[in-house]
């Protein structure tokens, strides 16, 4: 999960881990290349990003080191075309944040059936 703020961090990490109790949440703050390393072996990257460009470039960079991995993008900047566009699965507003969980089961089931 890629955020330079704890608090949404925690906010999300919370959602997650009531779908999903034994996941193995790895936060690396704002740090992308960490992001980008971590991607490699991840079952499913979560970018979160006030900034429209820079959610692009994450969904992009990660795309690029992971072709398979599915990709979330949180904002509260409708940018949902352009983070598609640039290779996220998924995007969700910051008013759907809850729904994370669930998208988030949908997502992997769906790469469960690839």
């Amino acid at each position: 999960m890629v955020d330079r703020n704890p608090r949404s961090r925690l906010l999300v990490a919370a959602t997650i881990t009531r779908y999903f109790p034994e996941a193995v949440i790895v936060e690396v703050g704002d740090d992308i290349a960490d992001a980008l390393r971590e991607a490699v072996l991840a079952q499913v990257v979560v970018g979160i990003f006030s900034n429209a460009l820079t959610a692009r470039i994450f969904a992009s960079l990660v795309r690029e080191t992971n072709e398979r991995v599915p990709i979330l993008i949180l904002s509260d900047t409708n940018c949902k075309a352009e983070v598609i566009e640039a290779g996220a699965t998924e995007f969700l507003h910051t008013d759907e944040w809850l729904l994370t969980g669930s998208v988030l089961e949908g997502l992997l089931k769906e790469k469960t059936v690839e």
